[in-house]
């Protein structure tokens, strides 16, 4: 039985006026057939392994530190 995922885009508003919005510079632009992912720098490591594991389907497990 084949499983089939789906990937949502997400954005994250931050809502303060106090708070000014800085633009952050993506980092890496990942495609795995009709699937793509856009990774800015300052993302966690672990976070974006996750993410690319989840993608390609690899069950590895990442790094402990």
């Amino acid at each position: 039985m084949t499983q089939i995922k789906d990937i949502v885009p997400v954005e994250l508003v931050n809502r303060a006026a106090s708070t000014p919005i800085v633009k952050t510079k993506l980092g890496v632009k990942v495609r795995f057939g009709d699937a793509e992912v856009l990774l800015y720098n300052g993302i966690d490591g672990y976070l974006a392994h996750i993410i690319l594991q989840e993608m390609t389907g690899n069950a590895a497990r990442p790094d402990q530190r």
